[in-house]
């Protein structure tokens, strides 16, 4: 999955996946939020990455559904849908 906003761009590999994505920034940033939120707005996964343009996220308690992921970067917002299956 890959969305563009005109500032930040992001690719979410695998997705669907099983238990770890990789999120690939457009370039290393120095404060990264990574936020994964159920379709009830329930935060299931919330953590903080430094000086990175690759994030590995491993999320083996997540249950099969799709969720909400929302990575902040230096003051710029990326959302998408996550799949886990």
């Amino acid at each position: 999955m890959q969305q563009t906003n005109p500032e930040f761009e992001v690719s979410i590999y695998p997705n669907p996946f099983i238990e770890q994505f990789t999120a690939t920034l457009d370039k290393k940033y120095n404060n990264i939020q990574v936020i994964i939120q159920n379709v009830a707005g329930q935060l299931m996964y919330n953590s903080s990455f430094t000086n990175s343009a690759e994030l590995v996220v491993e999320t083996p308690t997540l249950s099969i559904q799709t969720y909400l992921i929302t990575i902040l970067a230096d003051n710029k917002i990326f959302n998408a849908k996550l799949i886990i299956k």
